[in-house]
């Protein structure tokens, strides 16, 4: 937790008009396509939990993020697990947390496809 509150996090400001929301159904993230040069420079962030805490937003410190990941993607909250292979215990490098797969039967095309 020392490290989320006393790292030096900075932020570019961008005009949006330059961005569009990519991702079907809903977005998720939002991209230029060509060079957008930022609106001045980088501007310190602060202190993350208090920022996060003052938006409302809920936080959870996890040793394991893989039980509560599995509760998330079998619920109807919108998710974006793109950083997950960075987390300790990734199933990548357990196999015995990795995820079930679905087999397709004998001679349909493509291979085992991960939930």
């Amino acid at each position: 937790m020392e490290e989320i509150r006393n790292v030096r996090l900075y932020a570019y400001r961008f005009d949006s008009t330059l961005f569009r929301p990519i991702g079907e159904p809903v977005p998720r993230a939002h991209v230029a396509e060509e060079p957008v040069e930022p609106l001045g420079p980088p501007e310190p962030v602060g202190d993350l939990l208090a920022l996060h805490a003052e938006a409302g937003i809920q936080l959870r410190v996890l040793d394991v993020l893989w039980p509560y990941w599995e509760t998330v993607i079998s619920s109807t909250c919108g998710f974006n697990g793109i950083r997950l292979r960075n987390s300790l215990g990734h199933p990548a490098h357990r196999p015995e947390a990795r995820p079930r797969t679905l087999l397709r039967p004998a001679g349909a095309s493509g291979g085992a496809v991960e939930r």
